[in-house]
This record gives C-alpha cells, sequence and structure tokens, in this order.
C-alpha cells in the first residue's frame, strides 16, 4: 500500500482478503477447484465493486489467478507481473 501512496497516490486502493486460503491450500483438504473458485469469488466481487484492475498478492495461486483473466473485463495481474512486464 505505501507503493502505491508513494508512486500512485492517486490510486484508491482496498484490500479483499480469504486469508485462509493458503492454509487450506497447504492443508489439501480442499481440492483444487474450491480454491479456484475462491480466487474467482475475489475477483469478481471486485469488478462488481468498481474496481478499475485487481492486483493479487500471493504467488501460489498463479494458475488460478489466470483462469480469472479470461473472465473479468477488467485487468488482473499477479505479483510481480507488472515488474516482469517491465524489465
Amino acid at each position: 500500500m505505501a507503493a502505491f501512496k508513494d508512486e500512485w497516490p492517486d490510486a484508491e486502493t482496498v484490500n479483499l482478503l480469504d486469508d485462509a486460503l493458503g492454509k487450506d491450500l497447504n492443508s489439501g483438504t480442499f481440492g483444487h477447484d474450491l480454491i479456484e473458485q475462491r480466487i474467482e469469488a475475489l475477483g469478481n466481487y471486485g469488478e462488481r465493486m468498481g474496481a478499475d484492475g485487481i492486483l493479487y498478492s500471493c504467488s501460489a495461486f498463479g494458475k488460478e489467478i489466470d483462469a480469472v483473466k479470461g473472465q473479468l473485463e477488467i485487468p488482473v495481474l499477479k505479483p510481480n507481473e507488472a515488474m516482469f512486464e517491465e524489465a
């Protein structure tokens, strides 16, 4: 959040989270499909809220984030993706 304030002070940032995703992924209790649905639900919610874009912040969900990219009308980025594109 501090980086946005420093580099893009006009951006309004909002955090949406499911803080159990990492734990649930690592436990193996929840199948891949359910994890993907939860990642997708966060993206859908963000888009419905009027977000201009979504930056997911956990690289462990790369496949799930890629799936969301094809479903939303707004830009969706994985962690570090923008940095890699600039390099």
